[in-house]
């Protein structure tokens, strides 16, 4: 919602006028972090998800990577994940063929979303693993 928008429906529904922007911005902030959850909340769910991942899918390869330097708040820094199933589809369904392509993550933190896709039988894309990570490099 743009902040002309979020101006006339207050000034709509209830009367209210906000006297600047930053108001409307740091409201707008709140009701996404209240819907969608807080960034620095989320990456702290990423070790124990993975280690979900490892538990439920022994099979799978589940790889995290933080920066050690940071003791109190680790900074994340790469996420790898290739289920079991997908390797498995992979091997027995697919063309021995795959690529990698990937896509800019813009917003507080950016990244780069990294997927391993091949064709499948049908000539349908089959994703075989995918990555979050910092920048595409040879390090990740």
């Amino acid at each position: 919602m743009s902040y002309c928008s979020m101006k006339a429906e207050l000034l709509e529904k209830y009367g209210l006028e906000p006297t600047n922007n930053m108001q409307l911005y740091c409201a707008r902030r709140k009701v996404k972090e209240e819907n969608q959850g807080n960034h620095a909340k989320s990456c702290d769910k990423l070790p124990a998800w993975a280690k979900l991942a490892r538990v439920i899918n022994p099979e799978s390869v589940v790889k995290m990577e933080v920066d050690a330097r940071m003791s109190t708040n680790r900074l994340f820094k790469r996420f790898f994940i290739c289920f079991d199933a997908m390797k498995k589809g992979f091997v027995r369904e697919c063309r021995p063929w795959f690529g990698i392509d990937g896509c800019h993550l813009k917003g507080t933190y950016g990244g780069v979303l990294l997927f391993a896709i091949a064709i499948d039988g049908n000539k349908g894309l089959f994703p075989i693993a995918f990555a979050v990570v910092e920048v595409e490099c040879m390090d990740s």
